[in-house]
């Protein structure tokens, strides 16, 4: 027997597959805003009732069955308040194909205990890098903006932990500092 857990990321991964991983995070990330079991953002992109009606089928499950009307509606609510079950690893799991290095690398890490996200790694530069910054250049009384430097310094903090295997190659490609101090302007 098909469990709604084993049916909603059966849902998850056709989802995918039916408007691809981009389209479907967009939708996990409309619904984690809305937490409104009513309305799903699937239905944007695709007609989502057919999407469950295929991993039905693929699961071997009678839709037309009383009893399926409360599986299919748990494995909705699953898929639904689970985001789609794309996190880094389902990703990598349900479309190895269609996902970047960065979100292999990525998924490695969180594994690994290591540094996973750009926003992990510029909340470490902001608690072990820019206290000594300030110090340094740092004008008591006035913001600190001297952006050039703090992106360098971040880039030149990436290259260092490159090389002691703490973060990856590919996450220096492809990270900019996103921390506390960042340049947010227009």
């Amino acid at each position: 027997m098909v469990t709604s857990d084993e049916l909603a990321r059966e849902f998850s991964r056709q989802l995918v597959g039916e408007i691809g991983l981009e389209l479907a995070t967009k939708a996990a990330e409309i619904n984690r805003n809305s937490n409104d079991l009513s309305t799903c953002a699937s239905h944007d992109f695709c007609d989502a009732n057919m999407v469950l009606m295929d991993a039905c089928e693929v699961k071997g499950v009678d839709i037309w069955s009383l009893w399926n009307d409360e599986l299919t509606r748990e494995a909705w609510e699953l898929a639904y308040n689970n985001g789609f079950y794309l996190t880094a690893k389902e990703e990598v799991k349900m479309n190895y194909n269609n996902v970047s290095l960065l979100t292999i690398v990525e998924c490695y890490a969180e594994e690994a205990g290591k540094i996973s996200s750009e926003e992990e790694l510029s909340r470490g530069f902001d608690d072990d890098i820019m206290p000594g910054l300030l110090e340094e250049y740092g004008v008591k009384g006035h913001k600190y903006s001297d952006y050039g430097r703090i992106s360098m310094t971040f880039s030149s903090w990436m290259d260092e932990l490159c090389e002691t295997g703490r973060i990856h190659q590919e996450q220096v490609a492809n990270y900019i500092y996103v921390g506390e101090w960042a340049d947010r302007r227009e």
